[in-house]
């Protein structure tokens, strides 16, 4: 016998129920949501603009950025990065879980 289990919670809409609630509502609604998404703007942004401010052509970064973070490789490690090295022989097991919010 198959069971299938779904999830369908209510649109968040405003007090009168016309229209959809603004975005202070949805955060209000949902504010574990909100924060792990805010730490994760942070943490992509964060190292980002200090890549971009560490290095002599900024644009390239930028540009290189979209599509992969390897001219940032150094920052993206002094920011947690995952390298194994690090964490087994430095034992710095932190990374195991800033590396989620850096992917």
């Amino acid at each position: 016998m198959e069971r299938r289990f779904a999830y369908h919670a209510a649109p968040v809409t405003s007090p009168e129920g016309t229209e959809p609630a603004d975005w202070r509502q949805r955060i209000r609604a949902a504010p574990v949501t909100a924060v792990v998404g805010l730490v994760c703007v942070v943490a992509f942004v964060g190292p980002l603009s200090l890549c971009v401010a560490e290095s002599s052509q900024p644009g390239a970064v930028l540009q290189e950025s979209l599509w992969s973070m390897g001219a940032c490789r150094d920052t993206m490690v002094k920011a947690g990065a995952l390298e194994l090295a690090r964490v087994w022989v430095d034992g710095e097991w932190w990374r195991l879980a800033s590396t989620g919010l850096l992917h």
